[in-house]
């Protein structure tokens, strides 16, 4: 069983047993399947409505630089979609290297694991990840840049950044 449909168990099982009034202890809600790497990368916090955006880099071990978005709400949502896009500045302007497949979870509080494809590169060079997120139907655009108010300078290669 993959991690995404135990967390997709899990949260039906939680959902089940809270509903029939038993107690609920130590079920993951849905942070196991996270992947932007709030640890050792460079990451934004976005708040938006009762909801809030971790955009950034995701840890690979194979060196590769990855961009990813994940989004949790504090209320059940009907639909909650995401599309992520990572950016390296080339010298003279910004250059799209990877980009997501759109994701979408349906009746849940959160949407996680939303990331490029890989983009094998190593040396020190300025990154970007910009997001679009979909949430009942209200769209809004997510930069890691401006929303940090820099850009994150970083070698995917470097081993430090691999928690």
């Amino acid at each position: 069983m993959s991690l995404t449909r135990f967390s997709r168990l899990t949260r039906r099982i939680t959902a089940g047993l809270a509903l029939s009034g038993a107690a609920v202890v130590g079920l993951p809600l849905a942070s196991a399947d996270a992947y932007v790497n709030t640890s050792t990368a460079p990451y934004a916090r976005i708040p938006w409505g009762d909801c809030t955006g971790y955009l950034g880099s995701v840890a690979q071990s194979d060196y590769a630089a990855v961009g990813g978005v994940d989004v949790y709400c504090n209320s059940v949502r009907t639909s909650i979609t995401a599309r992520v896009f990572l950016w390296r500045w080339n010298g003279s302007s910004w250059s799209n290297v990877a980009t997501s497949a759109w994701k979408t979870d349906y009746s849940q509080r959160s949407l996680v694991g939303t990331q490029t494809p890989r983009y094998p590169y190593c040396g020190y060079t300025w990154w970007d990840e910009t997001a679009t997120v979909n949430v009942d139907g209200y769209q809004t655009n997510w930069d890691y840049g401006k929303a940090v108010g820099s850009y994150a300078k970083y070698d995917p290669c470097d081993p430090t950044r691999h928690g």
